[in-house]
C-alpha cells in the first residue's frame, strides 16, 4: 500500500485515518467536524476526503473481516454535523459512503485496492475527476484502506 499512498496527492485529514485505525471516536469525530464543510466548491475536499476514508475503511474492512461497528455508529453524529456544515450534495455523498456506495472511479480503485485491477491506474483515473474532489477522494479511500489494514491485524 506504501507505493500507492505516495502515489496520490496528499491530504490532511486532521488525524481521522489514524482515529479510525486505533478505533478512537472521539478523534475521529473531532477530525471529522474540522474537515466536513472545508474546502469550497458542491464538494468541498474535506468533505471528500472524509467519504473517501469511511468507505474505504467500511468496504476494505468488511472484505478483511475487521470489525467495523465503532465505524458505521459514527454515521448518526456525522450526518447530522454534516446537515447544517456543508452543501446538500456532500451530505448526501457521506450518506452513501456509510452504505459504501462511492462513484463509479471511486468505485475501480476500491475494486483494485481489494485485488481486481491497478489500483494505480485507477488511483491516477480518480485523481482526474474535478479540481479537487477526485484527489481528495483517493487519498481518502486510500486512507480509509490503510486503517482497515491497521484495524483487521
Amino acid at each position: 500500500l506504501e507505493p500507492l499512498e505516495a502515489s496520490v496527492e496528499p491530504m490532511d485529514d486532521h488525524g481521522l485515518s489514524a482515529a479510525l485505525a486505533a478505533d478512537d471516536d472521539l478523534a475521529a469525530m473531532a477530525a471529522i467536524r474540522r474537515l466536513i464543510g472545508s474546502g469550497d466548491g458542491l464538494t468541498p475536499r474535506g468533505d471528500d476526503t472524509v467519504a473517501g476514508t469511511i468507505a474505504g475503511l467500511l468496504l476494505i474492512g468488511r472484505s478483511l473481516g475487521a470489525d467495523v461497528r465503532k465505524v458505521e455508529q459514527l454515521r448518526g453524529p456525522v450526518l447530522r454535523h454534516a446537515a447544517t456544515a456543508t452543501t446538500a450534495l456532500s451530505a448526501a455523498l457521506l450518506r452513501h459512503a456509510f452504505h459504501g456506495e462511492v462513484a463509479e472511479p471511486a468505485g475501480r480503485l476500491l475494486t483494485a485496492l481489494a485485488g481486481r485491477g491497478d489500483p494505480f491506474s485507477a488511483a491516477a483515473r480518480l485523481g482526474a475527476v474535478g479540481h479537487s474532489s477526485g484527489p481528495a477522494l483517493a487519498a481518502g479511500v486510500v486512507a480509509g484502506a490503510r486503517a482497515a489494514i491497521e484495524r483487521s491485524t
